[in-house]
């Protein structure tokens, strides 16, 4: 009898601990976010967090690495993306979106910008070397060729190097490694780096949409986050960092 006992409770351990981690599984919230955004949205992960009790497992990666990690895996909650188009190819995994903040490429240059670069010719300038996004991996690698194209410059620059995120090309700036960079705003430190005044950049702005994924679960984590990222709070935060909000932007 006492061995039957032990038994039955043991097999009752074993069902709770498991119907605790479902449940937990439902208390947690995957997202995939552009490895760009990483600050700001670490930071968001922590207010989030702190706020509801709610953790959230956020893999940062580039725009190619979150749609295949998606389209193969079929997880995940949300994806935050670098810009609109980058759901283009994940259409059928995504349930709803909508726009959270404006995404804003600029031209970083080292401190003070010694190469003196004030408009978009100055890149192909003798003894200015550039280091971009990989166009095929990330949205501001795309935004760069568009800019080399539109501006009549695109065989006349001399790319260093593509990097697959953009915070190593702030990384690459910060160490003199390159003389000017095409990166997101909220991947300048301006105590390190100074941003080139171009006119034209503007429209090159992009929009940073919260996908909903088709893969989403239905427990109240899922739902209140949404809602956090609607808070003053979120905006605040993503403001913090030199976004705007996408309010009229497409």
């Amino acid at each position: 009898m006492k061995k039957i006992c032990l038994v039955l409770l043991f097999v009752f351990s074993i069902t709770v601990l498991a119907a605790c981690g479902q449940n937990g599984a439902h208390d947690a919230v995957m997202v995939y976010c552009g490895a760009g955004m990483a600050k700001p949205f670490k930071e968001i992960e922590e207010a989030f967090k702190e706020k509801t009790g709610h953790p959230i497992e956020v893999v940062y990666v580039n725009a190619v690495q979150a749609q295949t990690q998606i389209n193969t895996t079929g997880k995940g909650d949300y994806f935050v993306a670098g810009a609109k188009n980058e759901l283009e190819p994940i259409k059928d995994k995504v349930a709803e979106s909508r726009d959270l903040v404006k995404h804003i490429p600029v031209v970083g240059v080292q401190k003070g910008n010694p190469k003196d670069i004030r408009e978009f010719a100055d890149l192909e300038k003798e003894g200015v070397g550039l280091v971009i996004g990989d166009p095929e991996a990330t949205p501001i690698g795309k935004i760069a060729m568009a800019i080399f194209k539109e501006n009549g410059i695109d065989d006349k620059v001399n790319i260093l190097s593509k990097t697959t995120t953009a915070p190593q090309m702030a990384i690459i700036l910060e160490n003199k490694q390159a003389d000017a960079v095409i990166v997101w705003k909220e991947n300048i430190d301006p105590e390190k780096m100074s941003i080139a005044d171009i006119a034209g950049m503007d429209k090159y702005i992009k929009v940073v949409p919260l996908a909903k994924l088709t893969s989403a679960g239905d427990g109240p984590a899922v739902k209140e986050l949404d809602e956090f990222l609607r808070s003053q709070e979120a905006k605040e935060i993503w403001m913090k960092f030199g976004y705007e909000l996408a309010e009229g932007v497409d």
